[in-house]
Parts: structure tokens; sequence; C-alpha cells
């Protein structure tokens, strides 16, 4: 039996459903997965729960957060033992080499895009709708596939008792992203591509909004472009999903009873491979 421990400090787009990508059909045997929570704040403070994933004893545990330079989440890492797997957006990426120690590895997703967190335009409403945007993103486009296919490659060297193990370290740009989603059909690729790239730029938009812009009348229009950008681009990844149904050449990886994945092509094609 293989423990997966999921420490989640604030949001991402990857965080709400990272534990379901690994037992998506709650029947994946040899496998226990917890997760924690620190709801919206991100401190020192919250960082505390590391010690109760440490004391559940995972096999693998997984740091899932916004920018983890941040006071909160390098408390965190800090505390989590290794094996360990931080899962971050863009902005992590200058601290990268910094997350590089034995038994540690990363994927910081740049088109993970920051919501435009300004009181004038976000409230719980327009909370959801972003985040169910940015996921929408993140599945169709590859990005959520990469990740439960990083994270069953390291369960898989735990249970052949590998040691040491061989920890992903990727950042994940809209190549390396897309390249996971299986596309058949090249304008499919090229539109989840450009969805992607659209996230990446929201996300540099949502830091000047957020960080840098003092003056409403630049920063409300800023942080409202952001919402609206990741909402085109979800429109446009929905778009190259439909045309991979049209062709009934939707690429499925669902994960057996054993623990194992099966790779399918079509609604009722049979296993590949």
């Amino acid at each position: 039996m293989a423990k997966v421990g999921v420490l989640k400090l604030g949001n991402i787009g990857v965080s709400p459903l990272l534990e379901h990508l690994l037992d998506e059909r709650a029947d994946r045997g040899g496998l226990d997965v917890r997760a924690w929570s620190s709801g919206t704040k991100m401190g020192e403070p919250e960082a505390a729960l590391a010690e109760e994933v440490n004391r559940w004893g995972p096999d693998l545990s997984v740091l899932v957060s916004p920018n983890t330079v941040l006071p909160g989440p390098a408390r965190a890492r800090a505390i989590l033992k290794a094996p360990l797997l931080i899962v971050s957006d863009g902005a992590a990426r200058k601290a990268a080499r910094d997350l590089e120690r034995p038994g540690v590895g990363y994927i910081l997703f740049t088109g993970d895009a920051m919501l435009g967190a300004r009181r004038e335009l976000l409230d719980p409403t327009e909370m959801v709708l972003f985040n169910s945007d940015i996921l929408r993103v993140l599945s169709v486009c590859g990005a959520l596939r990469l990740l439960h296919q990083e994270i069953d490659g390291v369960l898989d060297q735990v249970q052949r008792k590998a040691s040491p193990l061989a920890m992903p370290r990727l950042v994940a740009d809209g190549p390396t992203v897309v390249a996971r989603a299986g596309f058949s059909s090249p304008y499919a690729h090229a539109k989840a591509l450009a969805a992607y790239a659209m996230c990446e730029k929201a996300a540099q938009m949502a830091h000047e909004a957020c960080f840098v812009l003092k003056e409403p009348i630049q920063y409300v229009p800023l942080a409202a472009a952001v919402h609206e950008s990741v909402r085109a681009a979800a429109r446009l990844a929905d778009e190259a999903r439909e045309m991979e149904k049209g062709g009934d050449r939707v690429y499925r990886t669902p994960h057996d009873k054993a623990g194992g994945t099966q790779r399918r092509r079509g609604l009722l094609g049979k296993p590949e491979g």
C-alpha cells in the first residue's frame, strides 16, 4: 500500500482536484491518498499543517501552493519529509534551483494564472468562475494529465522500492503540457497551445494588476482583463476537445484497479498497448 499525503497551502488552478487525479473512480487498489488544506491563507502558521502530514507517514508528500518562495510554502517545504513533490505556478521559477535537493522534485505550471485578486473585481462568484475556467484549460491542454502521470511515475518507483527516487523537475510550459494531451488533430493541438499561452499571458497581467499597479483606474481593468483572457482560453480549449470528440479521437488515460494506466482512443475503443 502506497500512501500519498497532499498539503494544499492557498490555492492554484491544479489544487482543487489534485488528489482525485490519482484515483478518479475510487477503485484503485494499493493506494491511500489524503489531503490537508489551509484554505485560502498560506502563511507560516498554516505551514504547521506539514507536521500532520509527516505524522501520517506518507511514502510521497505533495505540496501544492502558489509561489513556493513565499514564507509559508518555504516553511512547509522545510518541514515536509522527502520524498516530496512541489507543485506550483510560474512565479516559483525564479527559485527552481532552491527547490533542488535530494528526494525533492517540482512541477511548475506556467499557465496556472493567478486570479485578479482585487476587491473591486473579486467576489466569491467571480472566484469560482475564474477557477472553473482555468481548470478547464489545464485539463484539456494536458497539464493535469502530466501531473498525474508524473506522480504515478514516482509511485511506481516507491512500489519497486527504488532508491534513490528519480523525482520530476519540470517547468511545464505550453509545448511540455500539450504534448501530454494526446491530440490527434493538429488544429486541436494548435488551439490548445494558444489557450495555454493565453493563460501564461494572463499570469503576467495578474502579477502587474495585483502587485505593481497602485491606482484603481489602472489595476481594476487589468484584473478584469485577466479573467476575460482566461475565459476566452477556456472556450478555445473547449473547441480543441470538441474537435477530438467530433472525430471520435479523444485520448483517455484511466487508472485500472491495480494502479496501472490504460490508454484509450475513441469512446468505444479498447485499451492500447
